[in-house]
């Protein structure tokens, strides 16, 4: 490989980081170099996507008009009659938006890719603070933990149940002002 000579000068402060990086056996060249090479990496794009990224892409790239900081929308919550607003709403967005993420009826999916979904949608849209599922034999267990107040419980709960009703699935939930925690039975 051709090399080429380089002469420069820099200040105290890159100087020391460099020595800092050269270890017990780098040469300032190999330093530089690698240096160089990183720099040219972090401005080639990210060829893989998590998941919950990809869901938050096609959800952007959707119906999404406006975006509401998490305590604006607790305070809203918190403000608005829930039986009167949303009591009987029975529309299913969350069946929407994963015939969207998987390109198939809900009918047509697993159990297991509708956990999945569920998960990645709460994730991507910043609704909740913690969000998992296990395993637990004959039923899932969803857990969900957020800060939006009793009525974001009640709104997450129909969201979740919507689905459920629209699948055929049994489910118990059990809400708090905090947290929605669901058992969703498997098909036999």
């Amino acid at each position: 490989m051709k090399k080429y000579r380089l002469g420069t000068t820099i200040s105290m402060k890159h100087y020391a980081l460099l020595k800092k990086h050269m270890g017990k056996s780098d040469t300032q060249q190999k330093v530089l170099e690698r240096a160089l090479e990183s720099l040219d990496e972090k401005a080639q794009p990210s060829t893989t996507m998590s998941w919950e990224n990809e869901v938050l892409i096609k959800l952007l790239n959707e119906k999404v008009v406006c975006t509401i900081l998490k305590t604006s929308l607790k305070v809203m919550l918190e403000a608005i009659p829930f039986e009167e607003t949303f009591g009987d709403n029975k529309e299913n967005t969350m069946e929407y938006i994963l015939a969207l993420i998987y390109q198939k009826p809900v009918a047509e999916m697993s159990l297991k890719e509708i956990m999945d979904g569920l998960t990645s949608i709460a994730r991507g849209s910043n609704w909740v603070d913690s969000i998992n599922y296990t395993d637990d034999g004959d039923y899932y267990t969803l857990r969900e933990v957020h800060n939006l107040g009793l009525n974001g419980s009640k709104i997450i709960q129909a969201s979740h149940e919507n689905l459920f009703n629209a699948c055929g699935l049994k489910y118990q939930t059990t809400i708090s002002e905090n947290s929605l925690f669901q058992k969703i039975y498997k098909k036999t």
